[in-house]
Formats: structure tokens, C-alpha cells, sequence
């Protein structure tokens, strides 16, 4: 098997002795972006703290993005291999949300990790029956990209327009809640939620309920305004 692959697969069990079992016979191509940061853990064969992996991918310390890319897109993966499981979807949220919260409080976030992260997220919300495990992964890092960074006018309404996606598997109340809160914070937002918007709407038949419930318990009164004006529509 690649050595990349292989590290890939057992990268959601870095704390563990796995982890450096497997390190320990690897042979990774000098050439390859994993090389630098891994080949000495192969010396000394020992599990890694996820801070470890959040720092080597970050942008800022491999300019290529590659190692950033394969991470982020290990759950579109794992989907097409219908191999999704409990240990990748935990790891894989808590790097999405610590390189964000790394970045932030350091140089900021930067364009190419809004990329990867704007893309990534958005193909996972549209992935049909992807499951409600893997769609509720998304939403913590998704909220906290939106929050850490005002993201231009056409990504924002791509994730808008993704998290409306029907048949996606996932729980209807997290990601109509997801959505509000997305919304809300952007007070300024007029654009609309991305074409045949309200079509979508309508066919969350708990849409209702749902509103009637976020209007009594929040205050999402911006967000609540830009749904009101888009389902009138129809």
C-alpha cells in the first residue's frame, strides 16, 4: 500500500500505540510533503498529539496546501468508500476546529485555508445521505470559519445554498439550526439562499415547527428575516 495512504488511514488514531506501530515501518519518498514532518516520528516510533498534525498542515508551514487538502478531504473519502466511522469523524472535526482556532488567534485566517475549508465543507453538505453523524462533524468548524473570518459574498452564499441541501441525510432541526446561526451573525446579509432555495425549503415538511421554535427561544431575527423573504417566493 502508499505509505501516504496508509499514514492517512491511521491518522485519526495518532494517540494511540497503532499509530506508532504503523510509523515504524513506514518508508515515506523523500519527495513526498509527508516526509518532513513524519519521518522522524518513524525514528522514535511514538504517538503524536492532534496539535502536533494541526501545526504540520497548516498553511503557513507547508505552502503547498497538499497536506491540508488530503486531511480535509478525508471524510469525502471515507464517504465514497462507505467506510465513515466514529474515530475519523471525531478526529477530523477536532483539527478542522483547531487549525481555525490556531489561525485566528495568530496571523489570521488566511485565503488558502478559507479555500480548502469553503470547498471541503461544502461538497461534505451536499454528499447525498452522507448521515446525520457526518453532517453534524461539519457544523461546529462551519460556524467558526463564518465567525472568524467575513467571507466574500459568493462562498458565504455556497455554504448557504449548501446546507439546504435535500436528502442529505442529516437531521433536519441541526441543520435548519446550523443555518440560522450561520445567517444571523452576517447582519448585513441580502443575497439570498442560493437558487430554488425555497423549493428546498418547503420540502422540510418540519420547517414550521422549526421557525416557530427559533423565534420563541432565540434571537435570530436577521436570520429569520432573510427565510421569511426567501419562502415567500414561492
Amino acid at each position: 500500500m502508499n505509505a501516504e495512504v496508509l499514514l492517512q488511514v491511521f491518522l485519526p488514531y495518532h494517540s494511540s500505540p497503532n499509530f506508532a506501530r504503523v510509523l515504524a515501518i513506514l518508508t515515506l519518498p523523500v519527495e513526498s510533503p509527508y516526509h518532513a514532518p513524519f519521518s522522524p516520528l518513524i525514528k522514535q516510533a511514538q504517538p503524536v498529539p492532534r496539535s502536533y498534525i494541526t501545526t504540520v498542515i497548516a498553511p503557513e508551514r507547508e505552502k503547498s496546501l497538499r497536506l491540508l487538502s488530503d486531511v480535509a478531504g478525508m471524510i469525502q473519502v471515507a464517504l465514497a468508500e462507505k467506510t465513515v466511522h466514529r474515530a475519523l469523524l471525531t478526529f477530523w472535526a477536532g483539527v478542522m476546529v483547531e487549525l481555525l482556532d490556531k489561525s485566528r488567534n495568530g496571523k489570521g485566517v488566511g485565503e488558502g485555508l478559507v479555500k480548502v475549508l469553503v470547498e471541503t465543507f461544502a461538497e461534505i453538505l451536499t454528499t447525498k445521505q452522507s448521515g446525520k453523524d457526518v453532517n453534524a462533524a461539519v457544523y461546529p468548524p462551519l460556524i467558526l470559519l463564518t465567525r472568524s473570518v467575513h467571507l466574500a459574498d459568493e462562498p458565504f452564499s455556497e455554504l448557504l445554498s449548501s446546507l439546504l441541501t435535500p436528502a442529505s441525510g442529516a437531521d433536519v432541526s441541526q441543520r435548519i439550526l446550523t443555518l440560522l446561526v450561520v445567517l444571523n451573525d452576517r447582519k448585513d446579509w441580502q443575497g439570498g439562499l442560493g437558487e430554488d432555495a425555497a423549493a428546498r425549503l418547503a420540502q422540510y415538511k418540519e420547517i414550521a415547527g422549526l421557525l416557530t421554535a427559533a423565534m420563541e427561544k432565540y434571537d435570530f431575527t436577521n436570520a429569520l428575516s432573510v427565510l421569511f423573504s426567501v419562502m415567500a417566493e414561492r
